[in-house]
């Protein structure tokens, strides 16, 4: 059974997938998302002569034809990744870079909120009052943005497939090695996977390059030759004497004598049984020769045995492409497979690819393919010596039909290259800076929209033809396209098989999502309530945990489909998705836990319900411990005993129901080593905007292991609807320190 990177989806949580029908977000400001008109994702990568991304250009600069024919670009957007690389140093004279363009926001946003700071309470914030927004396609009145207006960056994840069903034994370590090398070079913030064709070694993506580059180290070539099995031996009745099985069929041949090519078939069998004399046939058709000469049966027999075996290792290398493909769709951010490969013995039948190219289309999987320069030699190593007076005939053996093999293999990754729109790497020599060319490359992608033709019907092929109207650059792009089913994000009924779709397409919920969580749309038909607290981290030694709580009230339509992303300082955004089903009347209740190092971030979190209703809010949050005294501090920690006697801890004010008393916490960490009294923390429960105390207390910092901690109990249950602010100030000589507080309310 296939081993292959099962959990793609949990270990990717990059950047979000931005799908071109959604760019142009903020120009129709109405609450549901549905299209204007029927878009195709496409995803173009344009490289300078140096196999540089091109940045700076805009919908008039590509072209792009579906099924021969040029169709409108209503999208637009170059995405590239979040921690790009420099790129390669270039042999040529270096080129100026563009100036930057002056960046915009892609959609309004409200004005920007600042973390809160350490001593301001703890709050919930809401949507509520946002405008909504249209996540929608452009029409054809609308301007198209250049792709220079405000870059989303996206995550990037590399998978690197070793191709070992194409490597013998003895090859390949100078590639391997070389790999290994690359994974030094990609930026940390990269996760990397492994795996092969055959299914073995995978290493689901990571961000620890030990595990990969440990498989890469046992990475050891599969391929099972299938030539070389002599046939039975010299013609018989009289024929060339010095004929010999000493030439094996090579694999380029035996695959076009299966598919029928009598004449080819004709040429081997006087090469292999008649020592090159064609008068041997006399007047005899090529099927009487086979049926009365065993050599000749043998050499049609072993030009079958030779095609099956290597039509068989051929199918096993598609479907473990396939497979590593298909389980890329589910990661999030610029998902780039890297193929390092013999190549494939695919001549006429590129059919055999059209899977990979069809999922590839359906991923957003861009691909680079490394293959290293085959072995040449000259030399003529399948002639025998012959017998005295036998006549040489003139086909020069085996080293011929290795190089027409090499070239049906080089050939063969050529043309899956093309058809997946990927960049192709010929190494020669060391191949380290091709793998420097494939981060370099890696970095952006153009994200387009594009328009289909009137009357396509769901699912749909299209032949993708993609060009740059720009000299010096070069257009990748996947041969396929495919036009999206209709997703359910209002109830219609389903789309028939074939049936011609009249009107717009929805859009897709998750690309819509994903596309509101990168460009920070604001909408409120959804409510949504969101709000976090901070505490050392217990796992991870220097990092924080960050606990983030997102309520939906109940009466929301479910299920409901959502997207959580956290952006970092360099704008970097990690997201993951969750769908929650309605819950008895219940509020849908959304918590997360993010262990991060200590700095700013933002929280922004999206929403669709089952009528395609959206909602989204950002919440700041300063993933900072507080300063108090001789220490650092927790968040206020709020929390409750449930019905099961486990302790229940939440950011968001609303006290959970049913709870008697309240709990708080918090946590103090020493700057140095443990203080010889426990410190005093003064607690105090005020109701919001008032500024007595209704109760207050102190209560002593016990030790716990590498922390102190205080706790304190508010009775709950007698006190009036309404918010309250939990206080908690650390005293130091009976003067206060330092103070941290959260709100709660009682319904």
């Amino acid at each position: 059974m296939r081993r292959v990177l099962v959990a793609v989806a949990c270990v990717c949580a990059g950047g979000s997938l931005v799908h071109v029908r959604a760019q142009q977000a903020a120009q129709q400001p109405v609450a549901k998302f549905r299209s204007a008109v029927s878009l195709v994702t496409i995803d173009v990568t344009v490289l300078d002569k140096d196999g540089r991304p091109v940045p700076g250009l805009t919908a008039d600069d590509i072209e792009i034809k579906l099924n021969g024919k040029p169709q409108p670009i209503r999208a637009l957007a170059y995405v590239q990744a979040a921690a790009a690389p420099a790129a390669p140093p270039s042999t040529d004279k270096p080129v100026a870079p563009p100036a930057p363009a002056p960046v915009t926001p892609l959609v309004p946003v409200t004005p920007p909120v600042v973390a809160r700071s350490a001593e301001e309470p703890r709050r919930t914030i809401s949507n509520a009052g946002a405008s909504a927004v249209r996540v929608s396609s452009a029409s054809s009145a609308s301007p198209v943005p250049s792709a220079s207006a405000a870059p989303p960056a996206e995550s990037r994840v590399f998978i690197l497939l070793v191709d070992d069903l194409s490597f013998s034994p003895l090859r390949g370590k100078a590639m391997f090695a070389a790999a290994s090398r690359f994974l030094d070079r990609v930026p940390a913030s990269d996760p990397i996977g492994f795996t092969t064709t055959s299914g073995v070694g995978a290493v689901n993506p990571t961000r620890d390059r030990a595990p990969v580059r440990a498989a890469l180290a046992r990475v050891v070539g599969a391929f099972d030759d299938p030539r070389g099995i002599g046939k039975s031996g010299p013609g018989t009745g009289g024929r060339a004497q010095g004929s010999s099985p000493d030439s094996p069929l090579g694999i380029s041949e035996s695959i076009d004598i299966e598919r029928g090519d009598d004449s080819l078939l004709t040429d081997v069998i006087v090469r292999e049984c008649f020592n090159g004399d064609r008068a041997a046939f006399g007047d005899r058709s090529l099927a009487e020769v086979i049926a009365n000469d065993q050599c000749a049966s043998d050499v049609q027999r072993e030009a079958r045995r030779v095609a099956a075996l290597s039509r068989q290792n051929k199918g096993r290398q598609i479907d473990g492409i396939l497979s590593v493909i298909n389980a890329m769709k589910t990661a999030s951010g610029i998902r780039h497979l890297v193929l390092l490969t013999e190549g494939l013995p695919v001549s006429r039948e590129v059919n055999d690819l059209n899977p990979l190219v069809r999922a590839a289309a359906l991923a957003g999987v861009q691909l680079s393919v490394l293959l290293e320069e085959p072995d040449i030699s000259l030399t003529d190593e399948g002639r025998r010596a012959l017998e005295p007076g036998a006549v040489v005939q003139a086909d020069p053996g085996t080293s011929r039909r290795r190089r027409e093999d090499d070239r049906l293999f080089v050939n063969g990754a050529q043309t899956l290259n093309d058809m997946l729109g990927g960049t192709f790497y010929r190494v020669v020599g060391t191949p380290d800076p091709a793998f420097d060319k494939v981060i370099a490359a890696s970095s952006a992608v153009y994200r387009l929209g594009v328009e289909l033709p009137s009357g396509t019907t769901a699912g749909k092929d299209f032949v993708v033809t993609a060009s740059v109207k720009r000299l010096g650059v070069t257009a990748r792009a996947n041969r396929f396209a495919v036009a999206a089913e209709p997703a359910p994000v209002e109830p219609v009924a389903p789309v028939e098989p074939g049936k011609v779709l009249t009107g717009p397409v929805p859009a897709s919920i998750d690309d819509v999502l994903k596309a509101a969580l990168i460009s920070n749309t604001v909408a409120s038909d959804v409510p949504i309530r969101i709000a976090s607290m901070v505490r050392r981290s217990a796992s991870v030694a220097g990092q924080v945990d960050v606990n983030v709580d997102v309520v939906m009230p109940a009466t929301v339509k479910g299920p409901v489909t959502t997207f959580v992303g956290l952006i970092d300082s360099a704008n970097a955004v990690r997201n993951s998705r969750r769908v929650f089903a309605p819950s008895g009347g219940a509020d849908y209740a959304a918590p997360f836990l993010f262990p991060l190092p200590p700095g700013q971030y933002r929280v922004r979190f999206v929403a669709a319900d089952s009528t395609g209703a959206m909602g989204a809010i950002e919440l700041p949050v300063n993933a900072t411990l507080a300063p108090m005294g001789e220490f650092t501090s927790s968040d206020v920690l709020t929390w409750v005993v449930d019905s099961t006697n486990k302790a229940q801890l939440f950011a968001i004010e609303d006290v959970p129901a049913g709870a008697d008393t309240l709990h708080a916490s918090l946590e103090l960490y020493p700057n140095g080593a443990m203080p010889g009294e426990p410190p005093t923390v003064s607690w105090s429960l005020t109701r919001d905007g008032e500024s007595k105390p209704m109760t207050e207390e102190e209560t002593s910092a016990h030790p716990a292991a590498t922390l102190l901690r205080a706790d304190v109990k508010f009775p709950f249950s007698a006190l009036p609807p309404g918010s309250y602010i939990v206080r908690a100030t650390l005293m130091a000589n009976d003067k206060p320190v330092g103070t941290r507080a959260a709100v709660v309310r009682k319904r």
